[in-house]
């Protein structure tokens, strides 16, 4: 060994053994340099402005929903990190339904034109062949990175527009819209997309090859005292099938490797499936796919998180595929000395909801302290799987008359000390009156929403979400794998 690896490798071994007390301190120690030459950049929290926008016909123009502007003019060379969150519905009056949007950010900087960055498609087609309306209200979000070569003042927006609509009406609402940037905490990765042949087979197969790397992001925290890291991906999984009912399932694994490790580890993984979907035209799904994890790192050191993706079954599914894919994470502190900006990893927990009975179950929460913040600024963020599926519970006819159906309402609170908690907004998610002749069919997604408040305190303050059940008819709906995080940053 040199003797630059040995100093090297002692100093490392040194610092990953103290206590992290003064951060600065610390952190000049294991560099050999002082203090007073740590330079923290502020990381800034931009809230945008959400709108909506309704189609019932496919010569309808499109529409913005949402804009925010991002002041990055004392910043080098910035990493921007945009949030987007949306409740789309859809119904239908009559058969069969189709239903094509595409959501396209733009970026106009500086007064200049306009220029698109990427867009994002949801579509329903031929999901249910009967006479009767169906519903379908779920989320639809998306993360993009963006990385300005100079310091500027730039707007982000969305417009959505309506490629195609058939017998159905489709809306967009409780648009959330927000950026954060920052030099040094804030990482992009690389999305890979993926394609795996189907099976039109009636026994559910796994096809070859059954995995795939999607995306990985590297994190470096050795420069932050108790760092906390957030994870956040973002894609569009496609399907389409023909033929009987559609089967599919897929399994999104993250990972984590860190410095020398020879062994990556599984940090959690998040479900989606389809079953049992009517295909007896040919049907296509488009729908986001999205999730967080956050999680301390201590000691500081540099990892790779990594997404892979692994199926586990299809039946009567011509295709399926994941794209549109982005990966990012941000690194904080989760207890810093005066610091401009805090994250704080949440609590989650499951919930299953089977009548109307049942009181409000708080599904996430996390607690944030910003008593050293001034004018803080707070980015809360949801993350979810929901279950939804139906049952005939032993009675006959009903699901042949109405078909399944369920509406959970998630409200967000923020008390602060011992005050009484304030709702900050709500969402929903409804399945109505899917698949009336079969009492199997399973939809499992991700549920996910974000919200900028610019209104936080300078206290210790805890954000909680409550799910409560408004609407079950033969169906059980479960809420789990859940992830809620919070960032604060100083509203400079």
């Amino acid at each position: 060994m040199t003797g630059k690896m040995k100093i090297k490798n002692d100093l490392c071994n040194e610092y990953n053994r103290k206590i992290p007390y003064d951060c600065g301190k610390d952190i000049a120690y294991a560099k050999r340099i002082k203090p007073k030459e740590i330079t923290h950049k502020p990381l800034k929290i931009f809230c945008g402005q959400g709108g909506s926008a309704y189609f019932s016909n496919v010569d309808s123009p499109a529409v913005g929903v949402g804009v925010v502007t991002v002041d990055a003019r004392d910043l080098y060379k910035p990493l921007i990190k945009i949030k987007f969150s949306s409740i789309v519905t859809l119904t239908s009056t009559d058969h069969p339904a189709e239903a094509r949007v595409t959501f396209t950010l733009f970026k106009a900087c500086d007064d200049g034109e306009p220029i698109l960055l990427d867009s994002w498609v949801y579509e329903a087609f031929d999901i249910e062949d009967s006479n009767d309306a169906i519903g379908l209200t779920t989320s639809f979000s998306f993360i993009f990175c963006d990385c300005l070569n100079c310091s500027r003042l730039c707007d982000y927006f969305v417009d959505v527009s309506v490629n195609s609509l058939d017998a159905a009406a489709i809306s967009v609402d409780n648009v959330q819209l927000q950026a954060i940037t920052h030099e040094k905490l804030l990482f992009c990765g690389q999305g890979m997309n993926s394609v795996f042949p189907g099976n039109n087979e009636e026994e559910p197969i796994i096809p070859t090859p059954s995995n795939a790397r999607l995306g990985q992001v590297t994190v470096n925290t050795r420069d932050l005292c108790k760092p906390v890291v957030e994870v956040e991906f973002s894609s569009i999984v496609n399907l389409i099938a023909s033929d009987d009912n559609a089967v599919a399932s897929l399994n999104f694994q993250l990972f984590r490797v860190c410095d020398d490790e020879k062994e990556a580890v599984l940090v959690n993984n998040w479900i989606y499936e389809v079953y049992e979907i009517d295909a007896s035209r040919d049907i296509r799904l488009s729908t986001s796919f999205s999730f967080t994890f956050c999680e301390p790192l201590y000691p500081a050191k540099c990892c790779d998180y990594f997404v892979e993706v692994s199926v586990g079954g299809l039946k009567f599914v011509d295709t399926i595929s994941v794209t549109e894919i982005n990966i990012a994470a941000l690194a904080g502190e989760s207890k810093g000395n005066k610091k401009t900006e805090l994250l704080f990893c949440g609590q989650g927990k499951s919930g299953v909801f089977t009548n109307t009975n049942m009181p409000p179950i708080t599904v996430g929460s996390v607690i944030t302290d910003t008593s050293d913040i001034k004018k803080p600024k707070a980015s809360i963020e949801f993350s979810s799987i929901v279950s939804f599926l139906a049952t005939d519970n032993g009675i006959e006819d009903i699901n042949e008359e109405n078909g399944a159906e369920g509406r959970l309402n998630f409200k967000l609170f923020r008390a602060c000390d011992d005050e009484v908690p304030v709702i900050l907004n709500n969402w929903t998610y409804e399945v109505n009156k899917i698949e009336q002749t079969n009492e199997d069919i399973r939809f499992i997604d991700s549920f996910l929403f974000n919200f900028c408040d610019d209104k936080a305190c300078s206290r210790c303050c805890e954000y909680f979400v409550e799910a409560s059940l408004e609407n079950i008819l033969t169906a059980v709906i479960l809420v789990d794998n859940v992830h809620m995080t919070a960032l604060v940053g100083e509203d400079l």
